[in-house]
């Protein structure tokens, strides 16, 4: 049972070191409930898009659901994927009501501390920064898979002191 909690608890890295077992506990179903939440409304947003259908969200929402004001994921950014699937549709989104006039180019890009996403037109730029792990590029693969992006150029690069560099080119 104790080997359980620490699991759980390393899951969850906002936990401070000494959290009970309870706050762990509560912890982890705020987690899990803004996850689902997350996945309900990317799920009724691609049918929308698929549909054709205007979209539920402007871009000045934020990205993920309401956690609880007392919880400590409220001060925590949402995940890296649903940052990134919001912002690919929103693109896509974008490019289904332009008019077609002639309008200047241009590059929107949002960081994080070790992502990089930049976007032109339909196509978008994802640059990961991490330490070696053996399924970081098949977990990036997948993740873009999952969304239905277009991989069209894709590097890697590594270096002597266990950093990757990942860097891919999608529509």
């Amino acid at each position: 049972m104790r080997s359980m909690f620490a699991t759980l608890h390393s899951l969850l890295p906002q936990l401070t070191p000494k959290a009970d077992k309870t706050t762990v506990v509560e912890e982890a179903v705020n987690y899990i409930k803004t996850l689902q939440n997350t996945v309900k409304r990317l799920e009724i947003q691609k049918i929308e898009q698929n549909q054709g259908l205007p979209p539920i969200m402007s871009s000045s929402f934020p990205i993920g659901p309401s956690v609880p004001a007392n919880s400590r994921l409220a001060t925590l950014p949402t995940t890296r994927e649903a940052f990134m699937a919001n912002q690919v549709s929103l693109m896509n989104n974008n490019n289904n009501y332009s008019t077609g006039s002639s309008r200047a180019v241009k590059i929107k890009t949002w960081t994080a501390s070790n992502v990089v996403l930049s976007i032109c037109g339909n196509v978008a730029q994802y640059a990961v920064y991490a330490t070696k792990k053996p399924v970081l590029f098949t977990t990036i693969c997948s993740v873009l898979e999952k969304y239905a992006m277009e991989i069209f150029a894709a590097n890697i690069y590594t270096d002597d002191a266990n950093r990757s560099h990942f860097m891919f080119q999608t529509r």
